[in-house]
């Protein structure tokens, strides 16, 4: 039997530094690589391998200690939330916590420490996981739609505070008969002057207390009102697929010609290749859920006005985007629309997405009906 060192690599990154290295006894090479790989299999399924023979057959009672620099490396989970567009990475407990050269690594690639969830985030649109970090991807989460649920919980307590200083200045000053002033010279003067001053402190306190609540409640308010618009209102939603699927056919076009590049060089996809085809992936997979979510609704409000029958032409006058105006040409995929000053009567000419279709208010025909009718009255 003769000792093998063999490394280790995994798909996103080495499982070491550069590679997590496995001293194991077998009776060939090839027997050595297997054990070790079964060995880095139970931490990461999915794992790639190579191996080097050690230089001489080391005893088992004369195995040199591992050297300090090659740590296990940091193990974490890695989500995506969809909402908000951040990636958190939550390490294993078990595996320990990322030391100081793994946490100096990720604030070097854009990662921060979150207090709250005790999770590091990124809101790169592409995050990069250091080598010394093994990323298990996890799939999405939903934590974006817990913020208002947060803050307002954050609120209830600042309002519980305000209302717990507020009773505690009434309570300093009670036994004060109302209207009573200090009585200077009396023995009760100081313990007097104190009692207020308590009293003024407490309430002003309530009163931060209180106006801390008020920005946390109104801060719920709206992340509630964003969230709700963003996941539930069509037009948004199809705005974001567009801008995702411009993104995917360039992405695309970069894995086509990488792919042809390392066909041509007879080379292996690297890490970053990986890294990229997971990123459209990721593109891909919300694209698909934004649409079927969007089908669900009934398609964007252009569309469904045009399955009721009302299709903006031109000459309509029409709510878009919050302005009202007329139309003036019908693109395939947007609107030139005139919009009217009523006071001064001058006018702008903007084109708009057809997602920002809100209203038709009224058809071309009705209008110019309108405007013959005083001319034939007047005849």
């Amino acid at each position: 039997m003769q000792q093998y060192d063999v490394t280790v690599y995994a798909d996103f990154g080495p499982i070491g530094t550069p590679g997590f290295t496995y001293r194991v006894s077998a009776a060939s090479l090839d027997e050595a690589s297997g054990a070790a790989l079964a060995l880095a299999q139970e931490r990461n399924p999915s794992v790639r391998h190579f191996t080097t023979p050690a230089p001489e057959p080391v005893d088992d009672d004369q195995q040199p200690e591992q050297p300090e620099d090659q740590r296990k490396p940091a193990r974490a989970d890695r989500r995506f939330d969809p909402i908000s567009h951040i990636t958190w990475l939550d390490f294993d407990p078990y595996d320990g916590e990322p030391d100081d050269a793994t946490r100096a690594a990720l604030k070097a690639n854009g990662w921060r420490w979150s207090r709250y969830r005790m999770e590091w985030y990124s809101n790169r649109r592409y995050p990069q996981i250091p080598a010394c970090v093994v990323a298990v991807e996890r799939g999405t989460c939903d934590y974006a739609s817990e913020r208002a649920d947060r803050l307002t919980a954050r609120a209830a307590v600042h309002q519980q505070r305000s209302d717990a200083a507020y009773q505690r200045s009434n309570d300093l000053v009670s036994m004060i008969p109302l209207g009573q002033p200090i009585l200077v010279g009396h023995h009760s003067e100081r313990a007097d002057r104190n009692r207020r001053a308590k009293s003024w402190r407490a309430m002003d306190k309530s009163v931060e207390e209180a106006k801390t609540a008020d920005r946390l409640s109104a801060e719920a308010s709206r992340s509630a009102a964003h969230q709700a618009y963003y996941t539930t209102n069509p037009d948004a939603m199809q705005r974001r697929v567009d801008r995702l699927s411009a993104d995917a056919r360039k992405m695309a076009r970069t894995v086509d010609a990488r792919t042809r590049q390392l066909a041509q060089r007879g080379e292996e996809q690297t890490d970053g290749d990986r890294e990229y085809l997971r990123r459209l992936e990721a593109i891909e997979s919300e694209i698909a859920d934004l649409r079927q979510r969007i089908a669900a609704a009934g398609g964007i409000t252009a569309d469904r006005l045009a399955a009721a029958g009302m299709v903006a032409e031109v000459g309509d006058l029409v709510r878009i985007h919050g302005f009202t105006g007329v139309v003036r040409r019908v693109n395939p995929k947007s609107y030139t629309v005139e919009m009217r000053n009523g006071n001064s009567g001058d006018g702008w000419t903007l084109k708009l997405d057809r997602t920002r279709l809100q209203a038709i208010l009224r058809k071309r025909d009705e209008m110019q009906k309108e405007e013959e009718q005083p001319e034939q009255a007047a005849n």
